[in-house]
């Protein structure tokens, strides 16, 4: 397509509109010269010229004459009173009226023409207007103002549609003449009838729908009558003079009148001619007003007049006003001829204003002459004294016309042998060579008195408009101007041949006479008048003729002699660089040195230019020809608004008429078609350009004999004759041919490129022209609505050239042609019949746009059209019928073979698909259009990114299956449905786009048990790693969920140590910015973590891995345990931060913390727990470290003690007493027991039986202590060591055991352990004994009776009371016989 289009052709079309633009610049600036400053600075001497007399005449006769019908000249010759005739030009028809009857009939013919006779009187005037809008019916177009001495009438002109006219009476639209004999009528174009009476006056006919109490339906107005109406009739004014012409220029808003005195009037109707008209100046001495103009005094003084006697006694009366069109001039509005042929140019500015903006807007405030031009001369004078002198034949002017920049003369043909003859003459703008302003005068005798001229305006000049450009530039797509000439003697048809017209005539003769020298002197006269580039330019207007549609077609010999005059390089030269001039063609022999003659080289110090390229005058012919054929739009915005409403859209319309685009259409197609041709000039001498090595060995070689030869001196060949010592000057000569001829190669190659572009652009703008007459046909602004807002603004802002030229414009225009074509689609959909267009429609219109607009709609689109074409009929067919099904298969089968290459089209046949029901259509062709897109070598770059929209298409199906299913059967059997299709084509992307829109969707549970290998994959791509070294890397929110999808797919799979790691991977990541992870969620990934290594460790298959599963175990649980105690110092803080206390900011601050990312365990010790003074968690972390040491802690014996030293003492101090501290004990106890590193019995035996002595904490007063219940300390003991009496016993006895410590020095602390001594004992001594007499036991025995001895000695030796002592000892000694007695001792 053309969006597609490479950078390369963007470039050289960019190239040859650069080209357009400097070629034009030159008609813009020709056309914005005001015909005031030419007419200022022309000389009087060469105000005229004739056409050389060999040259086609400058008017011609078009066609014969047609002798007026018979009825009319029937009537005429019985003619009673008055007859009147004319042409009214819209209607390409010729009126006549002979006393009350009105004829009316067309211009080429002599058939019966239409009469009306319903008037008693005479007419005395007639005339043509559009009717007002919605005044009358549709049918009525125009009207026709029959004016009597009596009444004035309207009758409508009503077409059938073959181009035959009838008149309708309007008798409801009749008013009476009051006595006044109107004799001129003139209308606007929105409906106002003016008309100038016989009494000076200035009248307007108001006519509306129906009667009212205020005015009625039809009624005459007089603009200019004063209190002289209410006088009687014998005191009223008789002399003032009858308005015998009206001109109403709509440009300027202003109505010109002429009165039967030769004074000019001037009446203002507003800017939009919607105003009552307002008399603003007149002119009742035009000589006297000439005398005053430019040039006036010599053409209008008293000198000019007092020579003018006899016939010319008349010269200055006025025969006709002219309205000046715009595109001539701002400053000039209006021109007055004289009986004699001269011409004077009015203003109705005060003043100059040089912009056509703000002079359209100025309203008329005078009547000035600015310029005078003098009548045209049919024998030009010999000198400027002879211009002086010699007055001009003198004209007897009968009728004036002007039109655009030519003007027609009808003048009484003096001194010819025929009486009733007249002469035309034609004086146009001269564009034939010389400077200044000049205009051309050509002859034409015609037989009968002239009577009307008018303007017969081709088609082409309505719908593409001349303004803004010359008769050089609108000649290619303008017809010559036509002028139809009413005279006594019939109608006759007269043309102003073109310039090209011309050059097509003088080529006919060229060929006609073969070598003729005088034929090839006129052609080179016409290449010198006109100048080498214009002519080139017409030229190629010819050779288009035979294959252009347009226009007259040319015999295929003129055709053929204009190529000719193209390739002449003496008429159009060669492309070359300007700074390098050509030697001499070959040596230049010298009798004394025979050396080769060598330019001179340039003195030292001289500046040397760079080359310039230089193109061939049939390039820039070209580039001239091509640009006036796009002049009409190409710098004109296409699309503009018409309408539009505070809740609607726009309404749009193209700015030129369909009729105009397919004109110009076809030409630029001709020239295309000529460009492409075999023997086109430029393709055939750019295309066979010198290559270099060929110059270099013509350049050597010179002009040989055919016995010389060459030799090979230091690789060079050098002609045979040289000497072989050459001169400095030859091996110049040389090089600076070789240069010369590789600078033309280059220019050539150049001017190719240039060529190339430049079709490329034609080419683009025939089709763009094209696609907007089918745009134009289908309702544009429907068209426009189907693009998005930012679009449409960018179509309103793009003129043509933009369309044309850059990328984003062509991107419009193939989005305008698919929602063209998209749009039928839809219109034809919403018929259950499918017959909006009936059958084959889509089949016309794909095949038109793939004829005429190729670069925008190429056969994948005409397929892809058709296809969907297929699919719409599917959906007008019942459900499940087999022709439903049969166009569904026929639609995927041509889609398949032809894929589309956009992911719109894609997308837009997927959805029919969906809508059908048919799910492999909406798999299989994306992964066809991906697997097209892979074969395409020149599109590796865009080819990733068009797959993945290919992709995207089956993904947004699944999408809308998700989310807003259409019917019932779209649930989740067709998700199901869709999932099998896509996972059967092994598209690694595909699976990924779906993949991608599951988990967006949350169909996790639908897509897990139909999943293919590629998901593992996938989700490992989207997660992120899982080993060690990524735990660092914050995840999306994607990642996360891919990886617990993952983690899942492990555990359906029975990966369970692969889904462990995965969830750790979930477990520790960081969070990202802003992002806040709860360690709860950490928790729980954990633990599942834990219970998927658990199950790994219990799989029977994983035996293997055993070791490996029970490590990742291990590492698992420990992280739950470490996780564990963050989240407790957490509450910890969270609780202390709600207490609002001193240290409420700090506790909070370490909070969030903690809230965070995991931390290790020495951390959480050391800053957190042990820092807060939390020393229950603190001995939890050590009995956590210590784990899988066996409980040997010697290193951090300290430790552990101080803190467990800590620990009950917050108790004893506190609110717990004793009591809290037995309870803290046995609580820790039974968690850490018997890990010595966690829980040093020995220690917490001595730290509670000093507390329960009352000794410890020092500081404690001893009376506020309560007594503490005997034998409580070692029931606690037991407690907190799970019954094992044994091995209390033993921290017991290593209390007891020398030296004595300093702690246990007071008697009574030693009496009260060593009765704990004997509790703990006899538990002991029971445990072994019922445990039988093993090896251990006798073992406790042995240890128990040692410690019965020793504490038994040392409690008599203790200073308490003997009763006391003796208690104890006689206790240990009884312990001691009942072990003895178990023993057998």
């Amino acid at each position: 397509t053309m969006a597609a289009a490479s950078d390369d052709a963007i470039a050289i079309a960019a190239e040859a509109a650069a080209l357009l633009r400097r070629a034009s610049a030159d008609d813009d600036a020709a056309a914005a010269v005001d015909l005031a400053d030419e007419l200022q600075t022309s000389t009087r001497d060469a105000a005229y010229v004739l056409r050389p007399a060999d040259w086609p005449a400058l008017l011609q006769p078009a066609a014969p004459l047609v002798e007026l019908p018979e009825l009319v000249r029937e009537r005429y010759e019985a003619c009673r009173s008055v007859c009147f005739c004319g042409v009214f030009a819209p209607l390409q028809r010729v009126w006549a009226t002979v006393d009350n009857s009105f004829f009316l009939w067309k211009l080429d013919r002599r058939d019966v023409p239409l009469e009306y006779s319903g008037e008693s009187q005479a007419i005395c005037a007639a005339g043509l207007a559009k009717p007002r809008q919605g005044v009358f019916i549709d049918a009525i177009q125009h009207l026709i103002v029959l004016a009597t001495p009596v009444e004035i009438v309207l009758l409508g002109v009503c077409e059938n549609g073959k181009g035959d006219l009838s008149l309708q009476p309007l008798p409801l639209y009749t008013v009476p003449s009051d006595n006044v004999v109107m004799t001129a009528v003139a209308s606007t174009s929105n409906g106002r009838l003016f008309l100038g009476g016989g009494d000076g006056n200035l009248y307007e006919i108001l006519y509306s729908t129906g009667d009212g109490w205020r005015e009625k339906r039809c009624r005459k107005v007089c603009h200019t009558v004063g209190l002289g109406r209410f006088l009687p009739s014998f005191l009223k004014i008789r002399g003032q003079a009858a308005i015998v012409q009206l001109v109403a220029d709509e440009h300027r808003g202003s109505i010109y009148a002429r009165t039967s005195a030769s004074a000019i009037q001037v009446y203002d109707i507003g800017q939009n001619c919607d105003q009552k008209p307002t008399y603003v100046a007149d002119c009742a001495d035009v000589n006297s007003a000439g005398s005053r103009a430019y040039n006036g005094y010599d053409i209008f003084g008293r000198s000019s007049v007092s020579s003018r006697t006899g016939a010319d006694k008349n010269a200055n009366t006025l025969v006709s006003v002219l309205a000046v069109p715009p595109s001539e001039s701002s400053y000039l509005h209006l021109l007055a001829v004289t009986a004699d042929g001269r011409r004077l140019y009015f203003t109705t500015h005060a003043s100059r204003s040089y912009t056509s903006s703000t002079s359209s807007k100025r309203r008329p405030s005078t009547l000035k002459a600015v310029v005078a031009r003098a009548a045209p001369r049919l024998v030009p004078p010999t000198s400027a004294e002879a211009l002086l002198t010699a007055p001009a034949p003198p004209l007897a002017v009968e009728y004036a016309y002007m039109a655009s920049s030519a003007w027609l003369l009808a003048a009484a043909a003096r001194g010819s042998a025929v009486s009733a003859e007249s002469k035309l003459l034609l004086v146009a703008r001269d564009y034939a060579g010389g400077s200044g302003f000049r205009e051309a005068v050509g002859e034409l005798r015609v037989l009968g008195h002239t009577t009307a001229v008018a303007l017969l305006s081709s088609q082409e000049e309505d719908l593409l408009g001349s303004e803004g450009s010359t008769e050089l530039s609108s000649q290619f797509y303008s017809s010559p101007t036509r002028f139809a000439v009413v005279t006594t003697a019939g109608v006759m048809q007269v043309l102003k041949p073109r310039p090209v017209d011309v050059l097509a005539d003088i080529l006919s003769e060229l060929t006609s006479s073969g070598e003729d020298a005088k034929a090839d002197e006129k052609l080179r006269s016409f290449f010198r008048n006109f100048g080498a580039i214009e002519t080139a330019a017409m030229c190629h207007a010819i050779t288009c003729a035979s294959s252009s549609s347009s226009g007259r077609l040319l015999d295929g010999d003129v055709v053929k002699s204009a190529r000719r005059v193209l390739e002449d390089p003496t008429l159009c030269g060669n492309a070359q660089t300007a700074a390098i001039s050509s030697p001499p063609m070959g040596p230049t022999s010298s009798m004394s040195t025979g050396q080769w003659a060598s330019p001179t080289a340039p003195a030292m110090g001289e500046v040397v230019e760079a080359p310039q390229l230089t193109f061939t005058v049939a390039h820039d012919g070209l580039v001239l020809y091509a640009s006036r054929l796009l002049r009409p739009f190409w710098r004109s915005n296409m699309f503009h608004p018409v309408s539009q409403t505070k809740h609607r859209e726009s309404v749009l319309k193209l700015g030129a008429s369909t009729l105009a685009m397919y004109r110009v259409e076809q030409e630029l197609r001709a020239l295309v078609i000529s460009m492409s041709s075999d023997n086109h000039l430029l393709i055939r001498n750019n295309g066979t350009a010198l290559p270099v090595g060929a110059a270099e060995a013509q350049a050597g070689a010179g002009k040989l004999s055919p016995g010389e030869t060459y030799t090979n001196f230091q690789g060079k060949k050098r002609p045979a004759y040289l000497s072989p010592y050459e001169s400095a000057s030859d091996r110049r000569y040389r090089r600076e041919e070789v240069t010369r001829r590789r600078k033309l190669d280059e220019a050539r190659s150049k001017e190719a490129r240039s060529v190339a572009g430049l079709k490329l652009l034609l080419l683009r703008s025939a089709e763009i022209l094209h696609l907007l007459c089918i745009f134009d046909v289908h309702h544009v602004t429907r068209l426009v609505l189907r693009l998005t807002g930012e679009e449409r603004k960018s179509l309103l802002r793009m003129s043509f050239a933009e369309l044309v030229v850059s990328s984003e414009g062509l991107l419009l225009m193939e989005k305008m042609t698919a929602a063209l074509l998209d749009g039928q689609l839809v219109i034809s959909d919403s018929d259950g019949s499918g017959q909006v267009y009936g059958s084959g429609w889509m089949e016309s219109l794909t095949s038109e746009l793939r004829q005429f607009c190729p670069s925008f709609f190429g056969e994948k689109r005409r397929a892809f059209y058709l296809a969907r074409e297929l699919l719409r009929q599917a959906r007008n067919s019942p459900d499940g019928s087999d022709a439903r099904h049969r166009l569904v298969e026929d639609a995927l089968s041509a889609l398949l073979v032809s894929p589309p290459d956009t992911a719109d089209d894609i997308s837009a046949a997927v959805l029919d698909f969906e809508a059908l029901g048919f799910w492999p259509g909406v798999v299989q062709l994306p992964v066809q259009c991906a697997q097209a897109e892979e074969d395409i070598p020149q599109r590796t770059g865009k080819s990733a990114e068009f797959k993945t929209s290919c992709y995207e298409v089956v993904a947004d199906a699944l999408r809308r299956l998700t989310k807003s299913p259409t019917s019932p059967g779209q649930g989740v059997a067709a998700r199901r449905h869709l999932y099998q299709l896509v996972f059967k084509t092994h598209d690694d992307g595909l699976h990924s786009a779906i993949f991608e829109a599951s988990l967006e969707l949350g169909l996790e549970k639908e897509l897990l048990p139909l999943a293919p290998s590629s998901l593992e994959a996938f989700l490992l791509q989207r997660g992120g790693s899982v080993n060690e070294s990524s735990t660092a890397v914050p995840l999306e929110a994607t990642q996360v969920a891919a990886l617990e999808l993952l983690a899942r797919l492990h555990v359906e799979r029975g990966a369970f140590a692969a889904a462990a790691m995965v969830l750790l991977r979930l477990a520790e990541r960081p969070p990202r910015a802003g992002e806040e992870i709860p360690l709860e969620n950490r928790q729980r990934h954990l633990q599942n973590a834990a219970l998927r290594a658990k199950s790994a460790i219990s799989d029977e298959y994983m035996d293997e891995g055993a070791a490996e599963a029970a490590s990742l175990l291990d590492l698992v649980e420990g992280k739950v345990q470490v996780l564990s105690f963050q989240k407790r110092l957490r509450d910890a803080f969270s609780s202390v931060a709600v207490q609002n206390g001193e240290e409420a900011g700090e506790a909070q601050r370490r909070a969030d913390i903690l809230s965070g990312m995991p931390l290790d365990l020495s951390t959480l010790y050391n800053d957190y727990a042990y820092a807060a003074g939390m020393w229950q968690i603190c001995l939890e972390m050590i009995h956590f470290a210590s784990a899988g040491t066996g409980g040997n802690y010697a290193d951090g014996d300290a430790n552990v003690k101080a803190l467990w030293d800590q620990l009950l003492l917050r108790e004893l101090l506190g609110d717990g007493k004793f009591p809290g501290a037995a309870a803290i004990t046995v609580r820790m106890g039974e968690k850490f027991f018997p890990d010595e590193a966690a829980f040093p019995v020995n220690h917490v035996v001595l730290r509670m039986e000093t507390a329960a002595s009352g000794l410890w904490p020092a500081t404690t007063e001893q009376e506020s202590k309560p007594a503490v219940e005997e034998h409580k300390v070692p029931s606690v003991m037991l407690q907190a060591c799970h019954g094992n009496a044994i091995r209390l016993a033993r921290a017991y006895s290593s209390v007891l055991a020398p030296p004595v410590k300093r702690d246990l020095a007071e008697p009574r602390l030693r009496l009260q352990i060593l009765k704990s001594t004997l509790y703990v004992s006899r538990k002991a001594a029971s445990d072994a004994q019922s445990g039988g007499m093993g090896t251990g036991a006798r073992v406790v025995f042995g240890d128990l009776l040692e410690l019965c001895e020793r504490c038994g000695a040392e409690a008599r030796r203790l200073q308490v009371p003997a009763d006391e002592a003796d208690e104890v000892a006689d206790g240990f000694a009884s312990l001691r016989s009942e072990i003895l007695s178990c023993t057998g001792n």
